[in-house]
Parts: structure tokens; sequence; C-alpha cells
């Protein structure tokens, strides 16, 4: 395998299916058929599977370019807050026609300070939009550890990926309790951004294993995810099956040029996708619950598969429209 690639083409296709896969989480498989409830151990590995390709292309800029502190927060907040600010006022203006339409009242927190502070500084406009301003704050606040690993031996990312993996845990363990969401997802999404740039500092090392050793602990992560009980072992969950899946798509040769185009094009559209899906499993919930219908699997798939069809179709719009193209990327 070659370290020092300009596109990774087996990324591209594990962010189409993390993209695919988080639109099933929303659609609450574990409650709405017990037959699908298999399924819902997947989707909910996908948001760990984006920090960590985040991370890893964090690591990968800073190695290609060093930036002082200033102007990486400089540039990646000139990447993620519009991006944000322009999704948080969508789904205000989505949620408010929503709820007059269902008869609920509308923003009735709206005169409240916190209320605002959470909708503009925690992404409450939709509960997806923490993913955007969180993953802002975590590549702020860890530059000066992922720069210091891109700079130094193997061992570095090593002890990146330590630390990552014990984030995840810490999460489970130490902060869940006391602080509440606001800060186990976020430290979630940091501890896989840690894992993901130490990745990129350990890429020597990892081009030494095997193809078949990382299929082989792929495919065994994907059946421990059955049996690993939750609590603290969800988060043991997520690490079996996104480290061995991230590992074979580093070392994948995609050669066919038609998978590889198609690569590019589902994953350049996934983090549109995830921005996008919640309108449309939103209506598809809504016409479920008027038209009564059973929830069994045949109808949660269709509802699946139509909202992600709908998502990816409005993101391939919006990218040949330059001006939509840098919310929607």
């Amino acid at each position: 395998m070659t370290v020092e690639r300009k596109h990774w083409l087996g990324i591209d296709w594990l962010r189409a299916i993390a993209a695919f896969g988080i639109v099933g989480c929303h659609l609450d498989l574990k409650e709405v058929a017990p037959r699908a409830k298999f399924l819902f151990y997947y989707t909910d590995l996908n948001v760990g599977l984006f920090a960590l390709i985040a991370g890893f292309f964090m690591a990968r800029q800073l190695q290609a370019k060093p930036l002082r502190f200033g102007g990486f927060v400089a540039s990646r907040a000139a990447r993620l807050l519009p991006c944000y600010l322009f999704w948080t006022l969508v789904f205000l203006v989505f949620s408010a026609c929503f709820d007059v339409l269902a008869h609920h009242p509308v923003f009735p927190e709206i005169g409240h300070l916190k209320w605002w502070g959470s909708v503009l500084f925690q992404g409450e406009a939709m509960f997806h939009l923490w993913f955007l301003i969180c993953l802002f704050y975590a590549q702020a606040v860890l530059f000066p550890l992922v720069f210091w690993s891109v700079a130094g031996p193997e061992k570095k990312g090593a002890i990146l990926f330590a630390l990552g993996v014990a984030g995840t845990f810490l999460s489970a363990v130490a902060v869940a309790p006391e602080w509440g969401w606001f800060m186990v997802y976020p430290l979630r999404l940091a501890s896989f951004l840690l894992i993901g740039a130490g990745f990129s500092s350990l890429l020597p090392f990892l081009a030494r294993i095997p193809k078949s050793v990382c299929v082989c602990a792929l495919a065994a992560g994907l059946v421990a995810v059955q049996f690993l009980p939750w609590g603290i072992y969800e988060y043991a969950r997520t690490l079996v099956v996104v480290l061995p899946a991230f590992l074979c798509a580093v070392q994948a040769d995609v050669r066919s040029a038609k998978m590889a185009a198609l690569g590019k094009i589902l994953g350049g559209a996934s983090m549109g996708i995830y921005l996008v899906h919640p309108i449309f499993t939103t209506f598809n919930r809504e016409i479920i619950r008027l038209c009564e219908l059973p929830k069994t699997l045949p109808v949660v798939a269709g509802d699946w598969i139509f909202a992600w069809g709908c998502a990816l179709g409005v993101t391939l719009i919006a990218l040949r429209i330059p001006r939509l193209k840098k919310v929607f990327v």
C-alpha cells in the first residue's frame, strides 16, 4: 500500500456506507421493528467512523502543510461555521413549519437566553447538528496534540491512538453519568479524532498488516457487535468494527474505474446526506403515522432507502450550484 496517496478510494466508499448507516440510525430501528433491531447495532457505529476519518485527514493536512494554531483554527472556522449556521437556520425554519402543520407550539422557549445558547453553540436546532459544531471545537482543542504527533516518529501516533481508545471508554464510565449527552458525544467524537490522527502517523506500520488479517478482523467485529451488551460495551462495539473497517479502506485497491467514480460521487455526497436527511426521515415518520402503517421490516427498509435516496438527490443537485456547494461538503 502506498502511504502518500493523494486520494483514498476506499475511504470514499467508507464515507458512503457511513452516510447510509446514519440515515438508518435515526429511524429508531431498535424500537420500531423487532426484526430490524439487529441493524441498529451497525447504524450506531457510523458517527464514530465519520470522526475517525476527519481525524485522519486533519493529520494528513498538517503533514502536508504545517499550520500554526491561529491559521488552523481560522481555516476550520471558515470551513465549518458558515455550514453550521446555514443548517441551523434551515432546521429552525423547518421545525417551525412542521410544528405549525402539526398544530404544536412553535418554539415556546424562544424568549430564553439558555435556549438560544444551546441552538447556537450546541447544535440544538436539530438532533444531528451537534456533530458540526463539536467537530470544530474538538479540532481546535486537539490541534496541539495532533501537530505534535505528525512531526515525530510512529510512537507518537501510537500515543494518540491509545489516548483515543481510552477516551471512548472514559465517556462511558466517568463522564456520562455526571455531565449528560453534551459531554458524552463530544468526548466520543474527540476520541475518534485522536484515533484517526494516530492512524495517519502509523500508516507505515499499518501498511505491513496483511489485508486478509484486516478483513478477518472486520468480519469478527461485525459478528461480535450482536453479542456485546450495552453499557461500556457499546464503545467496544464501535471500536471492534470501526478500526478494522478503516484499515480495510486505506488498504483497498479499487481497480474498476466505474466503481472508483461511483465511490467518489457517493463519498463526496456523504456529508450532504448527513446534513439533509432529517428532513425526509421526519416527513416519512409522519406519513407512516398518518397512514397507520405497521412498523414492519419492509416499511422501515422502504423508509430508510427513500430518505437516503432523497437526501442523495438533493445533495447531488446542490453540489452543482457553486453557492450551495460549500454547505453540502
